[in-house]
């Protein structure tokens, strides 16, 4: 789905003139005349009513959207600026006041959303270990960390991905990117073999793994 971009309300202001916004009598006759377009009876021939009405309605069209840029100005003054996530390639946005509660993250003068700040700080950690010699033997994420107490602190319960998305959320991770994470570190701790999978690919669970015999 496209990313919806902010109105561009210095031009519209431009377009439209110094205009007053429309009254509440004004919307009323336009909802009105949308009414009367809508269920006269159209003939056949040249609909010179439904002309009319389009006439009118055009000649007085410069108020109401004035009070619509005035509306939408008024609910965008709590929402802050408009971000663009600055990953190269990402059209993800996102209004200020929002941004760090959704899991946006500040780089330098700019934002980057939370998928972008995830893959930047997956590479990161892949570059670090290569780096250390110790690609072989990757750390353990403290969001899975997190999670695989959870696991212990509940043993004969079968994890599945919602199960660990909503022990994210209650730790207040954002929405955005939940379930995938979820997902990626229950195979993780399963791999690591701090669990162990069960059931088809469909139907996949994960138990908290039992210490094997000497251990």
């Amino acid at each position: 789905m496209t990313e919806q971009k902010p109105l561009d309300r210095e031009a519209l202001a431009a377009l439209i003139g110094d205009v007053e916004p429309a009254t509440d009598g004004l919307l009323l006759s336009f909802a009105k005349a949308v009414r009367d377009r809508r269920e006269h009876e159209h003939p056949a021939w040249e609909d010179l009513y439904c002309m009319n009405l389009s006439s009118w309605m055009g000649e007085r069209i410069a108020p109401v959207l004035r009070r619509l840029l005035d509306a939408e100005a008024e609910q965008a003054s709590g929402l802050g600026e408009f971000l663009s996530c600055s990953a190269r390639g990402c059209s993800f946005g996102e209004w200020s006041s929002k941004a760090e509660e959704r899991g946006w993250v500040r780089r330098g003068d700019g934002w980057v959303c939370v998928q972008c700040a995830d893959a930047a700080d997956e590479r990161a950690e892949i570059v670090a270990r290569i780096d250390a010699g110790t690609w072989g033997a990757p750390a353990l994420s403290y969001r899975a960390q997190q999670l695989l107490a959870h696991i212990q602190d509940d043993p004969g319960t079968r994890w599945q991905t919602g199960r660990a998305e909503q022990v994210y959320a209650g730790l207040g991770y954002p929405k955005r990117g939940r379930r995938h994470n979820a997902r990626t570190d229950l195979n993780i701790l399963a791999a690591r073999g701090l669990l162990t999978a069960h059931g088809p690919a469909d139907g996949r669970y994960f138990l908290l793994a039992q210490p094997t015999d000497g251990a």
